[in-house]
């Protein structure tokens, strides 16, 4: 409780600090920056809980751990990177963050995990505009981003082989996506109703797609790469501005109602 409730409104740490406490700075209600040096590896429990002002914190790469509740109700905070080092993140670290939009998320603890808003940040799916996967990720897992509506840039790391079923699904505001060429598969219903995507780059590493994967979105043109041999079933259904597709000669079948209502065809 070092700082806990005093009328602090930023605080740089010194370079002499290796962990930051319990409830250091609790309800710290004016609190608006803290700047974290290298030497600090671990966040404790509660840290800046209920700091409700706080808008900007830098978490460095030396940190390995961030304790249960240590940024609860700390509504205004926009912007959270964690980084690779960080090994794990306790229960509710970051609930009620009502403002986050901006995510760079470079720790494998995310690697493959289903639903990961609803597990580490349950109060962003509605906020989050902006989205960077680090390098330390290689599986994007089921659901993860699921119904982030506000969502509109994401950034995936050359590291990422398999995009997970529903991993986008009814991200409405996203408008394009570039799919780096070490995924080799695009899960079912990936991109289902993403209806503001107009384009996605799908490199030539993509062996298979999943049913529904771009159902529903607004693709304009679509070139599906050379390593795919199946279209499955309903992949670009309801695609009702797609007025382009280049499909190579490795593809033997095309699944049932795979362009089904693409009336711009």
């Amino acid at each position: 409780y070092a700082f806990s409730g005093t009328a602090l409104q930023s605080v740089t740490i010194p370079d002499s600090v290796t962990s930051i406490s319990d409830a250091a700075f609790q309800s710290c209600r004016n609190l608006q920056s803290v700047t974290i040096p290298d030497s600090v590896t671990s966040i404790a429990n509660y840290t800046f809980i209920d700091c409700t002002s706080l808008q900007n914190v830098t978490i460095p790469d030396s940190v390995k751990s961030i304790g249960k509740q240590a940024f609860r109700d700390c509504f205004k905070l926009q912007s959270v990177t964690i980084p690779e080092g960080v090994t794990s993140i306790g229960d509710s670290a970051f609930i009620r963050c009502l403002s986050i939009k901006t995510l760079v998320l470079r720790s494998t603890i995310f690697n493959g995990v289903a639903d990961i808003l609803s597990k580490y940040f349950p109060s962003s799916r509605l906020t989050l505009k902006d989205l960077t996967l680090g390098s330390a990720i290689v599986t994007i897992g089921t659901t993860a981003f699921k119904s982030c509506s506000s969502l509109q840039s994401v950034t995936i790391g050359d590291s990422v082989t398999s995009i997970g079923p529903g991993a986008f699904q009814g991200c409405s505001s996203l408008q394009s996506v570039t799919i780096p060429d070490s995924v080799t598969s695009i899960g079912s219903h990936a991109f289902e109703h993403c209806s503001a995507l107009r384009s996605v780059t799908i490199p030539d590493s993509v062996t298979s797609i999943g049913i529904y994967a771009f159902s529903g979105s607004a693709l304009q043109s679509v070139t599906i790469p050379d390593g795919v041999t199946s279209i499955g079933q309903y992949v670009f259904s309801s695609c009702s501005a797609l007025q382009s597709v280049t499909i190579p000669d490795s593809v033997t079948s095309i699944g049932r109602s795979a362009f089904q209502s693409c009336s711009a065809l």
